[in-house]
């Protein structure tokens, strides 16, 4: 039972914790992005009664838990991105809470008061992904400690209940299908575990009590019951997976020893620092010249002091065994990161979140430590670790990433009203816009708008919206360096259109084809042939055969061609190139040029415009549109560069007019 003095202090830390949040919230910078409002829209789906998902849109793992509770909010508050984004709010407030009850069952009630006082006002990264919708990162933190704090209760000495393993297998099921972060936390509970279980046989052989059966029934009785537990609490993530053949275990891959080693360096250079508040996520240079350094070494000497401290049992109440289990748990999750296919994103270590739970409440040990044998310095620490931390969150301006990057240097434009509004009143439903601008106009505008996909990443989340084939073309709504590309793109497409400034973007719209309807011709051909000498027959690129291909042969670079030429003079409005199952072949720069009658060339394709062409169409197969010509042939010239991949063309197909003429 807590004193009256330490509710009232732990009130005021969870008020500063609100209100440090809520400055950030507030910020017209802080904006969700479209990872997040795919998750406010399977929470508009769930209130709507139209999904009951189990995942994350659009992938097997990363439980729908945030989702249904944002649809608990929408319920109650209506829908928008702050209602949304008052579930990581809350969990981020609720983990300051569980944060003290640690650092008070391992050390004392200062240390619990310590620990979340620091993760009140903590290192931009904590404060930043706590309050960030993206499918359970803040909600696994609550959830790990959660069972962190049963574990240091199971591990004091005589604590064998049953409901202790029973109560963490569970916990951690939950957190299985929440996010599989939740791993790190399970290595580390498993491995004290074991350390404890051979410590408590050593004493009991100390002290003449040994009964070996009756030790081994406790651990089988403690794993059982764990294991039992972890699949009833991970029942939606086991019952999806034994349906469809357990796709949730495809993510779980490993690295060679090289890369391991590589990715543990980048995690000790980059990615603790950039946690602690050394650097801001994705930027190359620290607050300060020698801030990873220094960081660094208050984490360990954060350790150290926390492991001196548990030597003291009286002081810590019998629960040093719970210090031990949050220090072993930093190098877990470093090397459990550094060994995964996600260790290569140190620059942003978004999963290594977790190790907050252990670094808070060993800060929280240490100055606990410090103040009992030298008050001075541990007011000091107290005082070092805020300045840091205050100085890393508004010291050169608000530790407010920007928007997503969408083309070149042009990020998601952060304020939609005016362009939902605009497209309202024209009577827009449907637009192709990438990943980034179209999951949060969906959500913003509450599905009255939705998109096509273009450009990558080319996630696509929500099939429905997806325009099926045949349908009119919808308009575009671009970033400006979009724009610069594709405009020119679909003119080559064979479209006119309307270009307009809508808000921050641009808006081409009123789509027509300027052609008449093509169909396939089948001009005499005399010959084809290539400046690249391929062990593919140049011939294979116009067989009539999608399954077949002509290739170069070699790694993309400039000046690769391929010509097509016609036995006598033929007609042609159009050309459809196909890569059939080559897709990842695709020029990186194509050219491409009629060759006419008395030696003259048409460009009806620049290298240039082909850039935008690939991003409309995902480096699929696209169709050039022109206004019927006599020619004598066709080049097609390559004038990009890729460090691997060849440049293959599995068909050409030419077009002329429909009335059958060639």
């Amino acid at each position: 039972m807590l004193s009256n003095r330490t509710s009232l202090a732990l009130l005021l830390i969870v008020l500063v914790a609100l209100g440090v949040r809520l400055f950030f919230l507030m910020d017209p910078r802080f904006a969700i992005d479209s990872d997040e409002a795919i998750v406010g829209l399977m929470a508009k789906h769930i209130t709507e009664g139209r999904e009951i998902p189990i995942f994350y849109y659009g992938q097997h793992y990363m439980g729908a838990l945030e989702a249904y509770l944002a649809s608990i909010s929408f319920k109650l508050f209506g829908i928008s991105p702050f209602t949304l984004q008052l579930v990581p709010l809350c969990f981020s407030l609720l983990l300051i809470l569980l944060l003290f009850f640690i650092g008070n069952a391992v050390a004392s009630t200062r240390a619990g008061l310590l620990a979340a006082l620091l993760a009140a006002i903590p290192p931009p990264a904590f404060l930043i992904w706590g309050l960030k919708a993206r499918g359970g990162f803040i909600e696994l933190l609550f959830i790990g400690a959660l069972a962190f704090l049963i574990a240091i209760r199971w591990f004091a000495p005589r604590a064998s209940s049953v409901r202790y393993p029973a109560s963490i297998g569970f916990v951690c099921g939950i957190g299985w299908w929440v996010n599989n972060q939740i791993l790190y936390f399970m290595v580390a509970i498993a491995t004290c575990w074991v350390v404890v279980a051979v410590w408590e046989l050593r004493c009991r052989n100390g002290r003449g009590e040994s009964d070996l059966s009756y030790w081994l029934l406790g651990c089988v009785r403690d794993v059982v019951s764990g294991t039992a537990s972890f699949f009833v609490g991970g029942g939606l993530f086991w019952y999806y997976n034994v349906k469809n053949g357990f796709p949730s275990l495809s993510m779980f891959q490993s690295v060679d020893f090289g890369t391991f080693t590589g990715q543990l360096y980048g995690v000790l250079t980059e990615a603790l620092p950039a946690l602690l508040g050394a650097r801001r996520f994705w930027h190359n240079s620290e607050l300060f010249p020698g801030a990873g350094f220094v960081s660094m070494c208050c984490l360990l000497l954060v350790v150290l002091l926390s492991l001196k401290a548990c030597r003291r049992p009286k002081e810590l109440h019998g629960a040093g065994r719970g210090v031990w289990l949050l220090v072993i748990f930093i190098p877990i999750c470093c090397a459990v990161f550094a060994s995964s296919s996600y260790g290569w994103l140190v620059s942003a270590p978004r999963y290594l979140l977790p190790i907050y739970v252990a670094v808070f409440v060993l800060s929280g040990v240490a100055i606990d430590f410090l103040s009992r044998n030298a008050p001075v310095l541990g007011v000091l620490s107290v005082v070092c670790f805020l300045g840091w931390n205050l100085f890393a969150l508004v010291g050169t301006g608000k530790a407010i990433g920007g928007q997503p990057l969408v083309f070149g240097a042009d990020r998601v434009p952060l304020d939609n009203e005016k362009v939902i509004a605009m497209l309202n009143a024209r009577g827009i439903t449907h637009v192709h816009c990438s990943y980034w601008v179209g999951y949060r106009l969906a959500f913003e505008s509450q599905e009255a708008i939705t998109f096509s996909m273009i450009g990558t990443p080319y996630q696509i989340r929500i099939p429905e919206y997806e325009l099926t084939e045949g349908a009119s073309p919808s308009p575009y709504l671009l970033v400006k360096r979009e724009a610069e590309i594709i405009a020119p793109a679909l003119a080559r497409l064979g479209y006119a259109f309307e270009q307009e400034v809508a808000g921050d973007y641009i808006l081409l719209w009123q789509l027509r084809d300027l052609y008449p309807a093509t169909e396939a011709k089948n001009p005499s051909l005399a010959r084809v042939k290539s400046n690249i000498d391929s062990p593919l027959d140049p011939s294979l690129a116009i067989d009539g055969d999608v399954l077949t291909r002509w290739g170069t042969g070699t790694r993309q670079q400039p000046g690769q061609s391929l010509d097509v030429l016609f036995e006598k003079p033929s007609r042609i409005a159009g050309i459809r190139v196909l890569h059939g199952e080559w897709r990842q072949d695709y020029p990186r720069r194509l050219k491409v040029e009629l060759l006419g009658v008395n030696d003259s060339v048409l460009e009806v394709l620049s290298g240039v415009e082909s850039v935008g062409i690939h991003y409309v169409k995902q480096r699929s197969d696209f169709t050039l549109r022109f206004p019927e010509q006599e020619v004598l042939g066709v080049r097609l010239t390559q004038e990009g560069n890729h460090p691997i991949l060849d440049w293959s063309i599995a068909e050409l197909v030419f077009l002329g007019g429909a009335d059958g003429r060639t």
